[in-house]
């Protein structure tokens, strides 16, 4: 049986091995609903935080839960 923290160990070398989303996803994202950073936003299920690292250098505010295994 695999011990609980051997996800965080795949996800981390998963998100340092990947390549990162382009901006240009990111400004779709934005444009298409036309929110802005007044907004709140819940992010649900969150992976490596690639995304959300984006939204947060664009000053949005996002909410998200750690992982249960991070505790």
């Amino acid at each position: 049986m695999r011990s609980r923290g051997s996800f965080n160990k795949a996800a981390k070398l998963y998100d340092e091995v990947r390549s990162s989303y382009p901006d240009e996803v990111i400004d779709w994202i934005i444009e298409k609903p036309k929110i802005d950073t007044s907004f709140d936003s819940l992010e649900i299920a969150q992976g490596t935080g690639q995304v959300t690292r984006k939204f947060l250098k664009r000053d949005y505010k996002i909410h998200a839960k750690k992982y249960l295994n991070d505790q």
